[in-house]
């Protein structure tokens, strides 16, 4: 990867693909990425394992913060990317396996695992960190509102120093991918904003003609807005400008 950005620096930029099951080696392939190869943060496919079949491990657990300081030393963002649920898991899916993946398991499990960072007190320890959620942000800007009015009545265990609303719009960043509708456009934008927003197609998955028909169309947003969602954004996020 770091050669066919080399040959096309103009056209490529890359993100690092860590072993998360040792976080003390996933730090130190982070540094070597950032700061040998150039590459601009990380992408990371979920929840990890170690060798047991049925074990998952969060980023928000302890074992995990010497790996958020390093990205946070680095000040560069972590790209949280949907995986499939263990199967032991989610015995709700059982004998509707369409349910597991992208139609829907991928958002509740990724979604999931995000308010888990929000709630393990990892914000306030590495106020720099930015995460990237696709998808329009999994599900989590329609919800937004009801987790923070509910929180307040209710936080039974919740270890953050403010609402999860406020780590949200500060940390997170959020992509179009794979969510071409104007509805969910609409609703993320009058959630968070423009400025955390960005165009991906979220390709191989969907067609790259179709996410740039309804980016380039959409009357959701104003041209000005398409701009910075399309281009802006991302080259303040990677730091490129």
């Amino acid at each position: 990867m770091a050669a066919a950005v080399k040959r096309h620096p103009g056209r490529f930029l890359a993100l690092a693909a860590l072993p998360m099951q040792d976080p003390i080696a996933a730090g130190e392939e982070l540094k070597h990425c950032v700061n040998e190869l150039g590459f601009k943060g990380a992408l990371v496919n979920g929840f990890t394992q170690r060798g047991e079949t049925d074990a998952a491990y969060y980023y928000d657990m302890p074992e995990y913060r010497d790996f958020w300081q390093v990205a946070s030393d680095l000040d560069v963002p972590f790209y949280l990317h949907p995986r499939m649920q263990l199967d032991s898991r989610a015995p709700i899916y059982d004998g509707h396996p369409w349910l597991k993946s992208s139609p829907w398991g991928f958002a509740v499990e990724t979604s999931t695992h995000a308010l888990r960072l929000c709630g393990s007190g990892l914000f306030d320890d590495f106020p720099n960190l930015r995460i990237i959620l696709g998808h329009l942000g999994e599900g989590i800007p329609f919800g937004l509102w009801r987790i923070d009015a509910r929180m307040a009545f209710s936080p039974r265990g919740y270890r953050g120093r403010r609402p999860i609303g406020d780590y949200f719009r500060e940390h997170f960043h959020i992509t179009v991918s794979g969510n071409f509708n104007d509805a969910a456009l609409r609703c993320t934008i009058d959630t968070l904003g423009t400025e955390q927003l960005y165009f991906c197609s979220d390709y191989p998955f969907e067609r790259m003609q179709d996410a740039a028909d309804w980016f380039d169309n959409t009357t959701v947003i104003s041209d000005d807005e398409r701009e910075r969602i399309g281009r802006s954004n991302a080259i303040r996020l990677f730091g490129l400008g």
